[in-house]
């Protein structure tokens, strides 16, 4: 995972730099004072957030900021001309490596969609007034005041990072930087490392102790600690000896000195020291990605710089090496094509292709384009399918990989063929392109006519994609035999089920035990699972801790709204409304009451820097339109599978955003219930007629358009049928419930309770209370809301009804109550009986009155 771009703004020497690295070695070839090492300190600092070892917030000084831009902002507040306050910007470009994903976004200078790091150091807004005020006062200045700065480091995907969050690291060499102390502490560490064994580890600890002890055994210390000690008040009015320092930090690791041929490591030659503490350092180093070396061929013999070398060189097959030299042997050993040119006048790479190609390189962003310019041939394809069933055929006809001839196959969309090849061109690469006949040849011929030479396709029209093609080449019995099914045709094996799946359960069913289950069976799958409440998300964690311990760590969990935030809506904010960063979610009460136009962006979305709940998704939607997809492409390179609990929560644009992930290679899993549409994320216009209960009808037009498979898990693990019998009566369009739950309690199913009786049957039972609301009257009993049982369990309820439900028990008739979600879910809380405090006539089909004990006696 190595740089490949580092691009650097009112840093030291560099007023600006736009600097294109390799992704092994790298030498930064120039004469001094040209900001070769103020290269290697930029990157260190971007990666690291360090600074001459320490936090940067804490190294910051005015001369840290590139001095002419200093002063023309200096100057142009002596004449009144209004400028923004320097700022220095250190980006690191990453590139596409999956792994680094959770980097990935567009919030850059360059604005590439790319996985990266970004450190800014900036005025503080909150001391604007005090930094102007203190210009004001010193008109002369002749420095920033940086005192009213601050440092923020932030992943392109606009998150904060951490050196924990960063998958990688960097190490910064200077022979003349190590200091000799911990060189040989380290060097002692690495003696220890790799000859002495645990025991002898534990034998030289005692040891050390017993010298420190012996310390102050020896007569002539204690005499000074008594004489001391006799003068207590004089220095101190506590005790004062003196002894060897016994903390932590004093360790033999620490306090031994280590030798060379029987002499001191501190003296020993210049050329020597420097070796080792080269070596040493690059051992420290071992698990760096980026190695940051400041010449090493300092005080170094010819044989000694090659054995240097030589090791340099085979540490820069694994990691990424960058060396500022101005040593014509480093380069000439480490090779002519791997230099970047420092002068005066500027920077450029040996391998620099021509302005005009370049400024059409910088609208075209990507890894992808990348690997165009710097191939020698390219094969571009349309998918990661494509891309794989090339690899192999070049392997089997030519005996070799594609890349050992130097052939790139390049997977891009179809739509940016013309785009890729118009590079190509420039570039004098060839560079061809195996693509779709789409089922209209006349079309495709017409689209690449500029480069019709370049662009092949099969010419049978019944065959208009890969799919068809595979078929075409291979017989219905080996595709059979190789995929392992049994298609009775080809029209068969072409509707293979979308393997995006909605699962509607009955409530009891056991969907959140489904999902956990389901994920710590597929431990090699990248999963992520969504859910709407903090709630639910807490009871998904539950499960797993009960499953397997803990959360696995090929799994995480999202609230809906950190999803959203953190996932889909900073890493290409950019895109529609750079500024300001997005802090939070602002949560709305029903629609927002602001009326500004979705063209003015940051009005419509935003106050201040928080994004309103109802329009958070739709503003995922337009990044991820403008961006031409990458919000999704983004998610697809971090997960293999998506679990969205809960669905009938969603609302609004939230179903825009699913139906782009059903579409994307993400395998999607919606996971719910919409009876128990009790909540909603948002109540925005858009899909009001699916909000709910209605939700059902949505899926099954997505079903219809091949997005995924519409199931349902109608058996309930929890309540008696008798309870799901009643339940099913609030929603009769709906499928039957059938009850798993077989235990016999003698008090199971329906029951009428009398006012004067609820005391008794509370003694008797021991029943869960509950209510529509608080506006419910409960004799005073504690009680629980509906809404406010969703997801629980419990042995028995009582219900106090309200008008609405009085009507009901009164009638059976399910259009008395027009808002069904709640009392689904109070109906289906309990595992062997529902009580109704009702003394009326009641309609509904085998409930049972409530005798008390005492009156059957």
């Amino acid at each position: 995972m190595p740089i490949e771009r580092i691009v650097i703004d009112n840093f030291k020497s560099f007023r600006h730099l736009d600097l294109p690295l390799n992704a092994h070695m790298n030498l930064v070839v120039g004469d001094n004072e040209v900001g070769k090492s103020t290269l290697l300190e930029a990157i260190h600092a971007v990666v690291t957030g360090q600074l001459h070892g320490r936090n940067l917030a804490y190294e910051l000084t005015p001369y840290l900021f590139h001095q002419p831009t200093v002063q023309e902002y200096l100057g142009a507040l002596a004449t009144g001309t209004p400028a923004s306050p320097p700022r220095i910007s250190i980006e690191a470009y990453l590139g596409a490596d999956a792994a680094l994903a959770s980097l990935r976004g567009t919030n850059n200078s360059l604005r590439l969609d790319t996985a990266g790091i970004r450190l800014l150091v900036e005025l503080n807004d909150d001391y604007r007034e005090e930094f102007n005020a203190y210009l004001q006062q010193h008109q002369g200045a002749v420095s920033l005041p940086v005192e009213y700065y601050t440092v923020r480091w932030y992943s392109f995907a606009n998150n904060g990072v951490t050196a924990r969050s960063i998958p990688f690291d960097s190490t910064i060499i200077d022979t003349h930087g190590i200091k000799t102390l911990s060189g040989a502490d380290r060097y002692i560490a690495g003696i220890i490392e790799q000859a002495l064994t645990p025991a002898q580890r534990v034998s030289l600890s005692l040891s050390f102790r017993r010298m420190r002890q012996s310390f102050s055994e020896e007569a002539d210390v204690a005499a000074i600690n008594a004489y001391l000690t006799e003068h207590t008040g004089d220095i101190s009015h506590r005790a004062l000896t003196v002894g060897v320092d016994t903390s932590p930090r004093s360790t033999w690791e620490t306090s031994l000195s280590p030798y060379l041929d029987e002499l001191p490591f501190t003296q020993a030659g210049k050329g020597e020291q420097s070796a080792v503490k080269m070596k040493l350092a690059m051992h420290a180093a071992g698990a760096a990605h980026v190695l940051l070396i400041e010449e090493p061929e300092n005080h170094l013999s010819y044989s000694s710089m090659t054995q240097l070398i030589d090791k340099i060189a085979a540490l820069s097959t694994a990691q990424q090496v960058i060396i500022a030299t101005h040593s014509s042997f480093v380069l000439n050993k480490l090779g002519v094509d791997n230099v970047i040119l420092f002068s005066a006048q500027g920077q450029m790479k040996l391998d620099q292709l021509p302005s005009d190609t370049h400024d059409y390189f910088m609208k075209l962003p990507g890894h992808d384009t990348l690997r165009l310019i710097l191939a020698k041939q390219a094969i571009l394809v349309e998918g990661p399918s494509d891309e794989l069933i090339v690899q192999r055929a070049y392997s089997d006809h030519h005996g070799v990989a594609p890349m050992a001839h130097g052939v790139d196959i390049i997977s891009v969309k179809s739509l940016a063929f013309k785009r890729f090849l118009q590079i190509a061109d420039r570039l004098r690469i060839q560079a061809k392109v195996i693509t779709d006949n789409d089922g209209d040849i006349a079309v495709v011929q017409e689209r690449y006519a500029e480069h019709i030479n370049a662009i092949y396709y099969d010419s049978d029209e019944s065959a208009p994609s890969l799919e068809e093609q595979l078929i075409k080449a291979n017989s219905l019995a080996e595709l059979n035999t190789v995929l392992g099914k049994a298609f009775a045709d080809e029209v068969a094996l072409l509707n293979v089920p979308s393997p995006n799946r909605v699962l509607l359960s009955a409530a009891g069913s056991g969907k959140t035990t489904l999902l956990v289950r389901q994920a710590l069976e597929r431990p090699g799958r990248r999963i992520a699972i969504v859910t709407y409440t903090l709630e639910n998300l807490e009871e998904i964690r539950r499960s797993f801790e009960a499953h397997a311990g803990a959360v696995p760590a090929h799994v995480t969990l999202h609230s809906w709204y950190g999803f959203l935030l953190r996932q889909c809506i900073r890493p290409y904010q950019a895109a529609l409304c750079p500024e300001p960063r997005i802090e939070t979610i602002l949560f709305v009460e029903g629609v927002t009451n602001n009326r500004a136009p979705r063209t003015q962006v940051a009005r419509h979305y935003l106050a201040g820097n928080r994004m309103y709940s109802d329009r958070a998704a739709d503003f995922a939607v337009r990044c991820d339109e403008l961006t031409q997809g990458q919000v999704v492409a983004r998610l697809a390179a971090m997960y293999d599978e998506l679990y969205i609990d809960e669905v009938q929560d969603l609302a609004g644009f939230d179903l825009d955003l699913v139906e782009r992930l059903l579409k994307s290679e993400i395998a999607i899993t919606l996971v719910g219930d919409t009876r128990q549409a009790t909540y909603a994320t948002n109540y925005a216009q858009r899909y009001s007629q699916y909000r709910g209960p209605n939700l059902a009808a949505l899926f099954q037009i997505w079903e219809a358009d091949g997005l995924c498979r519409l199931d349902h898990r109608l058996t309930s693990l929890r309540c008696v049928q008798a309870l799901c019998d009643m339940a099913d009566t609030l929603y009769p369009q709906m499928p039957r419930t059938q009850s798993g739950n077989g235990e016999v309690t003698g008090h199971d199913g329906i029951y009428l309770v009398a006012p004067g009786d609820v005391a008794a049957y509370m003694q008797e039972f021991a029943p869960t209370v509950l209510r529509h609301d608080r506006r419910q009257a409960c004799d005073g009993l504690p009680a629980v809301n509906f809404g406010q049982c969703k997801g629980r369990t419990y042995s028995r309820v009582l219900i106090f009804p309200n008008g609405p439900l009085t009507q009901y028990l009164r009638t059976a008739d399910a259009a008395r109550i027009t808002a069904p979600p709640k009392y689904y879910v109070a109906f289906t809380r309990a595992r062997q009986s529902v009580a109704f405090v009702y003394a009326g006539a009641c309609a509904l089909p085998g409930h049972q009155l409530y005798a008390p004990a005492s009156a059957d006696a």
